[in-house]
């Protein structure tokens, strides 16, 4: 991939505040993209994100609850009147409720599956005609190891990454007479800030940070970097034949 191939394109990153989206976010910034992050929580920390990016680009900061697709309408909206286009549509926001699945009761599936699987459908169909005019389009979803992988930790979770798998397949079959590519990136476990991690000690509420990282043939847990690098891949033109396709990046934590 070029340097410039991402230079002057529009891309939306829900969640693109902390974690895995901060990273995607600055490594795109970093290539000259144009910026819209959306947050739901945490505002202080997109904020903070806000003022990185705009050292590198242009970019721009959308509060909205993805769980109401009004507000995913709102998310591309706002972007398009921003920027005047739409290139890249990244599907990253998730929640986890760190439940089993004995643990988990309806009305925990189904906010989890609006969070993280509903909204992914909704975006894309709001993003579509903006990504297709683009002529170079492309989404690329934030799934996880564990799309593929059952935990016996969080069930719900599990569940909707298993169904954004199949999403992608289907998106990357109905949107290809448009040109855009549709993708998936599973991270393993990653060391983020926040509710759901620690940037200086990985760990899980069911292992120490010792045993984890014994769990990984290449000796770590991810990066929020490492997962930019490949969505900044499936972004450019070094990519433009790859669809409907899950890159895991997960330092071989499923092989073990």
């Amino acid at each position: 991939m070029m340097a410039n191939d991402l230079h002057n394109k529009v891309v939306l990153i829900t969640g693109g505040g902390k974690g895995i989206g901060k990273g995607i976010a600055l490594a795109f910034a970093n290539l000259g993209a144009r910026i819209a992050i959306g947050c739901n929580t945490n505002l202080k920390m997109s904020q903070e994100t806000l003022a990185l990016l705009r050292q590198e680009t242009e970019a721009i900061l959308i509060p909205a609850d993805i769980a109401d697709p009004a507000q995913c309408s709102t998310l591309v909206q706002e972007t398009t009147l921003a920027f005047g286009a739409l290139d890249v549509l990244v599907c990253n926001a998730a929640i986890q409720t760190q439940h089993s699945l004995i643990e988990s009761n309806l009305d925990t599936l189904n906010y989890v599956l609006r969070v993280n699987l509903r909204s992914a459908f909704q975006l894309m169909r709001e993003a579509q005609p903006w990504l297709a005019r683009s002529g170079t389009g492309r989404i690329i979803l934030i799934s996880s190891v564990h799309g593929k992988r059952a935990t016996d930790f969080d069930a719900a979770y599990a569940i909707s990454k298993g169904g954004m798998e199949m999403l992608c397949r289907e998106a990357a079959i109905a949107y290809a007479h448009d040109g855009i590519t549709v993708n998936i990136i599973a991270p393993g476990g990653t060391k983020i800030e926040g509710k759901t991690g620690n940037p200086k000690s990985f760990s899980t509420r069911l292992a120490p940070n010792r045993r984890m990282v014994s769990r990984y043939p290449l000796g770590r847990a991810g990066l929020p970097s490492d997962a930019a690098a490949v969505a900044c891949f499936l972004a450019g033109t070094g990519a433009e034949h790859i669809t409907g396709t899950t890159i895991r990046v997960d330092g071989g934590c499923v092989l073990l």
